[in-house]
């Protein structure tokens, strides 16, 4: 059975070179995306820009100038390695850098503000930083861990104090808005009875007046004439049989000459009560 190929990363742990070369790419580019996180954009060193270099052992972003005064610092120490595809990237490489970047690092190692400065001063700090450890934090990373996640969680609970405070503000306004969402539902049925009667009033004001009512008051206009007009024959009827009798001196001729003698007629008052009846009955003795 033959051995496969194995591949030894800076960090001492080896890999099947297989599997790493076909995944050199997608490493490559998580290598690049490290590169892209807050602190990790310029030199650890000299603050320059340009990034493209790393020390696998100290965790930092350097330029191609300070990479050569990391080689010089020793193997022991640092182990550079370019992030431009000229080497092949392990996993153990790039946690390493994933965990420290050059923000931590400056908390762990300390030292001066990174600046452009000569070849020669250069070196002296990063000797003085990593290898005589003059700024370094006592207990080293393990320290700074420890303290971020003392620092998370007074976060965590200072965000848990205003998150509570910020609920129980909000629970507060909404019971208040409740109670006044109650109260103008009590009022609210009388003031929308009020508001349908008015527009229930007002339909009525404009609503069309029904057939059945056209046709009562166009009968009322045929019928009340000829009612006033039956009024009035019956009250010229009435006036007239109403009137006393009347008496009237008639002398009729006698055949003998001699005083004439008065005579009384008295006119009968005839029956009335349905003149309309009395009428006809004049015009059929009339007629006969």
């Amino acid at each position: 059975m033959t051995q496969k190929e194995q591949i030894v990363s800076k960090l001492g742990k080896s890999y099947d070179k297989a599997r790493i070369m076909k995944r050199e790419k997608a490493l490559l580019r998580e290598v690049n995306q490290i590169r892209q996180i807050e602190g990790n954009g310029s030199c650890a060193e000299c603050g320059e820009s340009q990034n493209g270099w790393a020390s696998v052992t100290l965790g930092v972003f350097i330029c191609t100038n300070c990479s050569q005064i990391h080689r010089g610092l020793g193997a022991h120490i640092s182990k550079v390695k370019s992030c431009m595809g000229t080497y092949v990237w392990c996993p153990d490489e790039i946690a390493a850098m994933k965990a420290m970047g050059n923000r931590r690092a400056r908390a762990v190692f300390g030292g001066p503000t990174p600046s452009p400065l000569t070849i020669p001063q250069l070196d002296k700090i990063a000797r003085d930083k990593y290898v005589r450890k003059l700024w370094y934090l006592p207990g080293g990373y393990q320290a700074l861990e420890a303290s971020e996640q003392e620092k998370s969680s007074k976060i965590a609970a200072s965000v848990m104090s205003a998150s509570t405070q910020s609920a129980k503000k909000c629970h507060e306004k909404i019971e208040q808005q409740s109670k006044v969402f109650q109260q103008q539902a009590v009022q609210a049925p009388s003031n929308a009875q009020q508001a349908a009667y008015q527009n229930i009033k007002l339909e009525q004001q404009q609503q069309p007046e029904s057939v059945p009512d056209l046709f009562q008051k166009e009968l009322q206009k045929d019928v009340a004439p000829q009612q006033q007009k039956q009024k009035d024959r019956q009250k010229d009827l009435n006036d007239l049989f109403a009137a006393p009798p009347i008496t009237a001196s008639v002398q009729p001729a006698s055949q003998h000459r001699g005083k004439l003698q008065p005579v009384s007629v008295q006119m009968k008052k005839p029956d009335v009560s349905d003149p309309f009846a009395f009428c006809q009955e004049i015009i059929n003795k009339e007629l006969e």
